[in-house]
């Protein structure tokens, strides 16, 4: 069984890793008008130039005390093998199984990272740290506007009936199990009928 230091120092592509890869690229939107298209492009840029790095793998020197790793608080002695990010800055270091997203908490996939607030993330979840992401369609809202409801966001034009697709902008919706229903479509679904009369009992 190869041990943690000749994985790290040894990477090899697999396809664990390349579906990993795969999972954490931040997905755009596919149809996005041309303001969205400037807005996605300043993201990417601002991104890169201020929070993308790439993590370097080399032992911790032996003529140091040695350090803490940032993710488990364990000790890392010189001679170790050690991830560090040149964006946490000098001397900061992870165990090669510590480096991992601070939101999923899944390795790195090539050590790329994404640095903000003195922690570490994957591409998805660096992006929402950013910008919301629809929960209708799972991709980053690059719209000035966006509809929030229940503690989540969507594109305006996402925000729709679960059952009818009709758009619920500005219209009164009930949400069961973190999904939005016109009152005409709930009342179908899920109302609630009189003993007496046999007839839905209507909503307030």
């Amino acid at each position: 069984m190869m041990d943690d230091n000749s994985y790290w120092v040894n990477q090899k592509t697999n396809c664990f890793k390349q579906q990993r890869f795969l999972v954490n690229r931040v997905r755009y939107c596919n149809s996005l008008d041309e303001e969205e298209k400037r807005e996605l492009k300043l993201f990417s840029n601002q991104r890169k130039r201020e929070n993308l790095g790439r993590g370097n793998v080399r032992p911790f020197p032996v003529t140091m005390t040695g350090a803490i790793c940032e993710q488990c608080g364990g000790q890392i002695n010189g001679g170790d093998i050690a991830v560090f990010a040149s964006r946490a800055g000098h001397g900061v270091c992870w165990h090669p199984p510590c480096f991992i997203c601070s939101v999923c908490n899944e390795l790195l996939v090539d050590l790329i990272y994404f640095y903000q607030d003195g922690k570490i993330y994957c591409g998805r979840h660096h992006a929402e740290c950013l910008k919301p992401r629809c929960a209708a369609c799972d991709e980053i809202i690059f719209a000035d506007e966006c509809t929030e409801a229940e503690g989540r966001h969507w594109h305006m034009k996402h925000f729709c009936c679960f059952e009818c697709e009709t758009v619920l902008g500005g219209q009164r919706y009930i949400m069961k199990e973190g999904r939005p229903y016109c009152c005409n479509c709930f009342e179908s679904l899920y109302a609630e009928y009189c003993d007496t009369c046999a007839q839905h009992i209507g909503l307030q």
